[in-house]
């Protein structure tokens, strides 16, 4: 995609694409849009989700993920994540209860103890005492741009590898031809024509 040269021309494309309407038109029937652009916009900014095609896989990714930002807490009970399970191990979960303590969420379902340990320091949150701070908008969607930007997803979005962003956030490609569908609509949206 070659080198980004004009930061502030890409946080123009922030300001002038991550706005009510065009989410209402990528998520239709999307819950409380209004009241998450700003986080958004703010966000992703912050965290160089700031091209067009970053922006329309990230929203893609969160919009399959939360239920168009219905669902900001996984709905199963997380019982999964639960030592002595290899799920348990791969999360950091080594308490009984940690799995349903620290499923999902965010609108990207951030998982597990050591997830809520990292972004919890790099947010100045006590997210291992108090997990439920993850549901407030403001903080889902910071940690969602967060583990974007540190999970390296930016540089695979460039590379217009929706498989391999599908599978660092899910672990598999559960929901592909859904996250598709948003990704065709965003990139339609934001006029993205390859």
């Amino acid at each position: 995609m070659g080198q980004l040269q004009n930061s502030e021309a890409y946080n123009d494309d922030v300001q002038r694409l991550i706005t009510e309407e065009n989410l209402r038109e990528i998520m239709k029937g999307g819950t409380d849009l209004k009241t998450f652009t700003p986080h958004l916009a703010y966000y992703m900014r912050q965290n160089d989700i700031n091209t067009p095609r970053r922006m329309a896989m990230f929203l893609a990714q969160v919009a399959h993920e939360s239920g168009r930002f219905y669902y900001l807490k996984e709905l199963g009970n997380g019982e999964a994540y639960n030592p002595p399970s290899q799920k348990a191990t791969n999360l950091g979960n080594t308490e009984p209860g940690d799995g349903p303590r620290y499923k999902g969420r965010g609108l990207i379902q951030i998982t597990g103890r050591d997830n809520y340990n990292q972004y919890g320091k790099i947010m100045n949150l006590d997210l291992i005492n108090n997990p439920e701070l993850l549901e407030q908008k403001d903080n889902a969607v910071h940690v969602s741009c967060l583990f974007w930007k540190h999970r390296n997803l930016n540089q695979l979005a460039d590379q217009d590898d929706f498989i391999g962003v599908t599978k660092r956030i899910n672990g598999g490609t559960n929901g592909l031809a859904e996250r598709q569908k948003y990704y065709d609509k965003a990139k339609e949206v934001f006029g993205i024509s390859q």
